[in-house]
């Protein structure tokens, strides 16, 4: 899936993975780690949608979808902890 797509008049800051720009709104929530082969982006909207961004073995920014709950619950207590 692709990554989310972000309107153009929304204020945004540059966020890098491994080298790849990606747009992100300014009042999402960002996280990034970097302990695996390859790099995975967080991204929590204000309603409270995660977004898990990463890059395939082309260099093309995907989106995982379809993520179990459990895990998404998981994702959000460890990297938005309190939000």
């Amino acid at each position: 899936m692709d990554p989310p797509k972000v309107p153009a008049a929304s204020a945004v800051v540059p966020v890098f993975l491994d080298g790849k720009r990606v747009r992100v709104p300014v009042d999402w929530s960002i996280a990034i780690d970097s302990s695996t082969a390859r790099s995975q982006l967080y991204l929590r909207e204000p309603s409270g949608t995660l977004h898990v961004l990463l890059l395939d073995r082309q260099g093309a920014l995907r989106e995982m979808a379809g993520l179990p709950a459990d895990l998404v619950a998981d994702i959000i207590a460890k990297y938005f902890p309190g939000r």
